[in-house]
């Protein structure tokens, strides 16, 4: 299992959002952290439910 594999389901279970920045680093915001929208969809990927 790859790296962000491994992330994705960590972060599903968690029920967060992976954010991947400009750098390598994966963070797990919880969902519950809204920006706008067009940011989010920039920033981040959602996780399929």
């Amino acid at each position: 299992m790859s790296y962000i594999k491994k992330l994705e389901k960590e972060a599903k279970k968690k029920n967060t959002i992976l954010c991947f920045g400009l750098d390598p680093v994966i963070e797990n915001f919880p969902k519950e952290i809204k920006g706008s929208n067009e940011k989010q969809k920039k920033a981040t990927r959602l996780l399929p439910h």
